[in-house]
This record gives structure tokens, C-alpha cells and sequence, in this order.
């Protein structure tokens, strides 16, 4: 099956580029894309055959100039089957057929989020984000319409579908490789692994940190941030530097890994997030997650027993205290999210469902 993929940028080690990475593995695809950079990138894409279709700034105006690009590109190679993730790369459904729409988001920051980046943006900015709005939201209507199969990465991600676009969709969630993930020790830090973009919250786990804190002024425990960070997102970060200092950025992958074998617990606070990879990854290292109670962290915590699922900054810092107060908790924990993961999300299945999938859409069906 001649697989071509498209997906806007390959800036930073995210979720949606882990999955593109594994079926990329199974399918060595043609990559199109408008920003690569390959230092930042997972490894195993490095030898990829990745195509920049015109390099492109990763600025305010990045996702209108790409929704653009893939709306008017017409696929040259011969290929069985198109599979686009993040949005706007769905777009490449108006001039090309057979496409197989892997839905990491329906484009939040067009619905749900739009009002989050409403308040980040300068005036200016603010204008061209109302219209390109008012333009995704009728074209991806337009589009994802004709889309012959669409996967959502979780039941989240699913109800966005049928809300927003009315759009029916087969939920097919990412997975992790355990072997990659290994428990050294339970060191004195909690870990908050992901982005640093505001719609991860970060200052949400800092005030749950601080309010443990002042609960237990002499408590070693230490909070430790890392993720990617992309330029547009620097005054963030500077923002939460003012709040709390350890906060890592582009960290290489071993190191990050590291962290996660060493850490206490995970902690998570993404807005909604449409799925959210990190508490799989904490589980896979035998960690306790404590998540807020929204989006797809729900389908994957299994609240009370492979962690928390909270409603508070509270809260948070409570199950904080409770998890220092308790390490044979922690390790039980620990265990059993190990034992979840391994059993519900396998990359075999992963990929056999999606080429099931595939292959019901693709040329070679017909």
C-alpha cells in the first residue's frame, strides 16, 4: 500500500509526530510538510523520505498559510491512500480522494480554544486570528465532509467531531512502547512533562506545587517541568520562570527518559487535552499520574488506582501530599499502570487497526 502522509510541522517531539513516526515504520511513506526541522525531530524520522512542500515561518500566520497550501495541493505521486494528522493538513482532501484523516484535534484553537487565543495575541494578531477562524471553520466544514475515513484518538477528540463538524469517526487511541520506559527509582520531584504552550496550564501544576509546599514547608520534594518549546510560545515560558525556575527546555530524549524513571509521580493539567500521550508514558515507567479531570486523561487514568484524576488546584496538591505520605501506595501504583498500559496500548494493535482501516479507503480496496 503506497502511503503518502501529511502533517504541518515536524518542530518538536509531540504526540501526533510519535504516531506519524510508528507508521512511518510499518509503511515508509512520502512526507509532506511545511516546516522540518530535523535536529528537534525523532530519531527513526530522520530517515524518512520527509518533503518541506515550502519552508515556511512557524509564526502567527503558519496555520493559514498551510491550511491554504494543502487546500490548493494536488498530490503528484502515485499513492493507494493519503493520511493526514494534524489539522490543517485534513485540507489536502479538496483536491485529492482517498484520505484517511487520523484526528489528533479538530483544530481546538478554531473552536474550544479560540477564546485562550484570543487572550494571547496583540491586537493586530487578534484581528487575523477572528478571520482566519470565520474562513477554517467554513472550509474545514467543506472538507472534512468529504473525508472517506476519519479516526479520532479518543472519545474526546470523537464528540469534538460530531459536535463541531458532525462528522462520524472510529476512535482508535495512540499507544507507547514499554521496553522504551523503565522505573530506575522514586527520586523526591514531581514530573510535569509536555509542551511549554499555555494551553498545557503550567501554571496550574505550579500552584498545586506551591500549595504542597506551604502545606509542607520542609518537605524535599522538588517540582521539575520539561518539554519543547516553540518560539512563539517564549513569553510563556518567561512568564513561568517567574513562578517557578526548573523548567527544562529541549531536552534530548534520553535525558527526558530519564526523568521519567526517576521521577516520584507524573503530574498532568492540559486544557481538555484531546488525548494526551504523557499519561501513558507515565504509566509505561511505573509512575502514579495526577491529571486534572478533563479530556482524554480520563479514558486512560483509571482514577484511584493508576493515579488521580482532580478538579482543583487542590485537590491536586492534595493527592500530592497523600502520594509522599505513602510510598508503598506509589509503587502499587506504579505496577498497575505498568500492567495497563502493556495490556491496552500495544503498537501492534495500534497499526493493525489503522491499516484495516487504510486499506477499506485505499486505491487497492477498489
Amino acid at each position: 500500500m503506497d502511503l503518502v502522509v501529511v502533517h504541518p510541522n515536524f518542530v518538536l517531539k509531540g504526540g501526533a509526530e510519535l504516531v506519524i513516526t510508528k507508521i512511518a515504520e510499518r509503511f515508509n511513506p512520502v512526507i509532506y510538510t511545511y516546516a522540518w526541522h530535523k535536529e528537534n525531530s525523532w530519531e527513526q524520522l530522520k530517515e524518512c523520505d520527509v518533503r518541506v512542500v515550502k519552508p515556511l515561518r512557524m509564526d502567527s500566520l503558519f496555520m493559514m498559510r498551510t491550511g491554504l497550501g494543502y487546500y490548493q495541493m494536488k498530490v503528484k505521486d502515485d499513492y493507494d491512500i493519503i493520511n493526514a494528522h494534524f489539522p490543517p493538513s485534513q485540507f489536502i482532501r479538496h483536491r485529492n480522494p482517498r484520505v484517511l484523516w487520523y484526528c489528533h484535534s479538530p483544530g481546538r484553537a478554531a473552536y474550544d480554544l479560540y477564546q485562550v487565543r484570543m487572550r494571547e495575541y496583540s491586537p493586530p494578531v487578534k484581528v487575523g486570528h477572528y478571520i482566519f477562524t470565520k474562513l477554517y471553520r467554513h472550509l474545514n466544514a467543506e472538507v472534512v465532509s468529504q473525508i472517506e475515513c476519519v479516526l479520532a484518538n479518543s472519545r474526546n477528540v470523537q464528540y469534538q467531531l460530531q459536535q463541531y463538524l458532525n462528522k462520524e469517526s472510529t476512535v482508535l487511541n495512540p499507544a507507547v512502547d514499554p521496553q522504551q520506559f523503565v522505573n530506575e527509582c522514586y527520586d523526591r520531584y514531581f514530573f510535569y512533562p509536555g509542551r511549554i504552550t499555555p494551553s498545557k496550564r503550567l501554571e496550574y501544576v505550579i500552584a498545586a506545587y506551591r500549595l504542597f509546599m506551604q502545606r509542607n514547608p520542609s518537605s524535599p520534594f522538588k517540582l521539575v517541568i520539561a518539554g519543547g518549546l516553540q518560539e512563539k510560545d517564549r513569553a510563556y515560558l518567561e512568564q513561568m520562570r517567574k513562578l517557578h525556575s526548573c523548567i527544562m527546555i529541549d531536552v534530548p530524549e534520553a535525558q527526558f527518559r530519564q526523568l521519567y524513571a526517576r521521577c516520584y509521580a507524573v503530574l498532568f493539567s492540559g486544557i481538555n487535552e484531546d488525548f494526551g500521550i504523557v499519561p501513558l508514558e507515565a504509566m509505561a515507567s511505573q509512575k502514579p499520574i495526577i491529571s486534572v479531570n478533563e479530556g482524554g486523561p480520563r479514558e486512560s487514568i483509571i482514577d484511584g488506582t493508576t493515579g488521580y484524576l482532580v478538579n482543583s488546584v487542590q485537590e491536586m496538591a492534595e493527592k500530592m501530599e497523600l502520594l509522599t505520605n505513602n510510598p508503598s501506595l506509589v509503587e502499587k501504583m506504579g505496577r498497575v499502570g505498568r500492567k495497563h498500559v502493556i495490556a491496552n496500548y500495544s503498537w501492534k494493535r495500534f497499526l493493525d487497526e489503522f491499516e484495516k482501516h487504510a486499506r477499506t479507503v485505499a486505491r487497492t480496496s477498489e
